[in-house]
This record gives C-alpha cells, sequence and structure tokens, in this order.
C-alpha cells in the first residue's frame, strides 16, 4: 500500500527528522521543511496544484545545484506525482556561484560534470525520461546550456575549470621573481585569483577539496561516492568554515583568502602559500577535469544505449 505525500507530512511532524546528518551548510529536509510543503493548502497535496508544484521543484532544483545529494533524492521520493514529474521539470534557479539557470536538474548536473549526482538522477529515470534528457544533453553537447552570470548571458555546453587552472598556473609562474624583489603585493593578488576563480566552482568540485576520507593529491577520482561535505579550516579566521554559500560579493573567499588542498589531510583557507606545494594542487584539478569528462562521455554513451529507447530519442 502507497502512501500519500499527506501522510508522510503527517507522520514526520510528529517524529524525528528524517535525517539529523548534515552535508555542508545543509540538513536534509527537516519536519519543518515537510510539514510547511504539506501546508501550503487545506487539503494538504491532495488536489495537486501548479503553486505547490513549483515550490517542490524549486527545492528539488536547488538541491542539486548545492550538491545535496542525499536531499535531492529524498525530494525526489515525495508523492503525490512519480520521479518523472520532478526529473522533466524545469524553473528558474540560481546556483551557488551566482549562475541563474531555467533547466532541469539532470541537464545542470551534467553541464557542471556532477557524476555523482547525475548517477543518482539516472537511477530515477524511467525510459520515457531517459530518452528526453538524451535530447537535452545532445542539445547541450551541440549548443550549450544558457545561463544568466553578472547580468551576461552565457551558453556553455559545460563548466570550464580554466579559470581555476590558469589562476593556478599564473600563481606558480610569478611567485619566484616576485618572492626575489618582495612583491608581496603581487603574491597576494595572484593568490586571490585562485580564490576567485573558487568562487566559480560547482559544489561536487568543492566537496573533492573538503572530503578528509581520502587525500587529495594522490586521488584518482573514481570513488563510487562523493562525501557532501563543504567544511574547510579557515586559517585567517582560525575556525572551521563553509566553502559555500559564499558569506558576501566582496570578501571572504577570493578576498581574504584562497583555499587549498594539496598535501594536507583537510582543506585549508588562508594566506598565500609556497607554490611548491601547488604543483599537487595543479595536477589534482588536471585530472580531476579529466576523470570528470570522460564519465560524462560515458554516461552519454550510456543514455544512447538500446535500452533508452531509441525510437523516442527521434
Amino acid at each position: 500500500m502507497s502512501t500519500n505525500l499527506s501522510e508522510v507530512l503527517l507522520m514526520t511532524s510528529d517524529t524525528k527528522d528524517l535525517s539529523s546528518t548534515t552535508t555542508g551548510t545543509t540538513e536534509l529536509l527537516t519536519n519543518k521543511d515537510l510539514v510547511s510543503l504539506g501546508s501550503i493548502s487545506h487539503g494538504m497535496f491532495d488536489d495537486f496544484g501548479p503553486t505547490r508544484d513549483k515550490i517542490i521543484l524549486q527545492k528539488f532544483l536547488l538541491s542539486v545545484a548545492h550538491g545535496e545529494q542525499d536531499k535531492s533524492e529524498q525530494l525526489l521520493a515525495i508523492r503525490p506525482g512519480t520521479p518523472a514529474k520532478w526529473l522533466q521539470g524545469a524553473c528558474e534557479f540560481t546556483d551557488y556561484s551566482g549562475r541563474t539557470f531555467n533547466c532541469t536538474a539532470f541537464e545542470y548536473a551534467y553541464w557542471a560534470k556532477d557524476i555523482h549526482m547525475c548517477n543518482m538522477l539516472e537511477s530515477y529515470m524511467d525510459l520515457e525520461t531517459k530518452a528526453l534528457m538524451l535530447r537535452k544533453i545532445n542539445a547541450i553537447e551541440e549548443g550549450g546550456l544558457s545561463y544568466q552570470y553578472q547580468g551576461v548571458i552565457e551558453q556553455t555546453p559545460h563548466f570550464n575549470l580554466n579559470q581555476l587552472k590558469q589562476a593556478l598556473e599564473h600563481y606558480m609562474k610569478g611567485y619566484d621573481d616576485w618572492f626575489r624583489t618582495d612583491d608581496d603585493v603581487a603574491i597576494e593578488a595572484a593568490w586571490m585569483l585562485v580564490g576567485k576563480a573558487q568562487r566559480n566552482l560547482p559544489a561536487h568540485i568543492a566537496n573533492e577539496y573538503c572530503r578528509k576520507d581520502r587525500n587529495f593529491y594522490k586521488a584518482t577520482f573514481k570513488e563510487i561516492t562523493l562525501p557532501r561535505t563543504l567544511k574547510f579550516n579557515n586559517r585567517t579566521t582560525r575556525n572551521d568554515d563553509f566553502w559555500f554559500p559564499l558569506r558576501a560579493p566582496d570578501s571572504g573567499l577570493g578576498f581574504n583568502f584562497a583555499i587549498m588542498r594539496s598535501l594536507a589531510e583537510n582543506a585549508i583557507g588562508g594566506g598565500w602559500r609556497i607554490p611548491g606545494r601547488m604543483f599537487f594542487e595543479r595536477r589534482a584539478i588536471n585530472l580531476l577535469d579529466e576523470v570528470r569528462t570522460a564519465d560524462i562521455m560515458h554516461l552519454r554513451e550510456r543514455l544512447n544505449s538500446p535500452r533508452v529507447a531509441p525510437d523516442m530519442v527521434l
């Protein structure tokens, strides 16, 4: 016997939260979240309407954009409707870096190369949804995914790590000359360019920096799961901090510090670093980009397999 959403909401309002753990800075759906979803109308979700649709869809899309995989999966299970309802739905949402999209959850995860999120979303897809997503990602590969960032419309097939790669390269190449001439201003400016690039990273890349269950400099980035933590040690404040959400548009990451993992046991935020260790940072970022690019290609090939029902793709 299936349980409808109103029953779930009523049951959870009198029991403990579905999860008491945190992923980065955001908890999974709490009792308050679930009850608020259910109390939008007197009829609880028995009369499912467009306003209630949009509220759930926006929560779902934001959780995907924020890398909150457990929360995204929990929202997929909310009734009424099937997972296809939310997987095929699109509306406007903004990611942690301030990019505003109007697309489906899978399109965003595919664009961001968040393979762990993509795999979870795919596991909830029926054949019709897989065929639809294949059409959409084929369109992304051909013409890019549109989004607005700082008032400008961008259209790219995937998030590009070049800004971070170039900032690391610039820092490493210039450091020796700047250090020899005591040009601390240039060193600091170059290090802040690394931090500004880190402000623009999709959440899953920040998760890779912040996960503590394996090192960074020897990582293969082929693990089955990705701990969705955003916590790092901020040496400028001498406290633990969170990568996202960004604290302010003109302070914090990229203005007062940048984040490094390199050989450390955990991600560290602070002032400029000796460039020798940045070699390991750059190598890890290059490898992560290569592995995720290959992952996305394999995902597209998998969706294009006969099991996706080619007649629905046409």
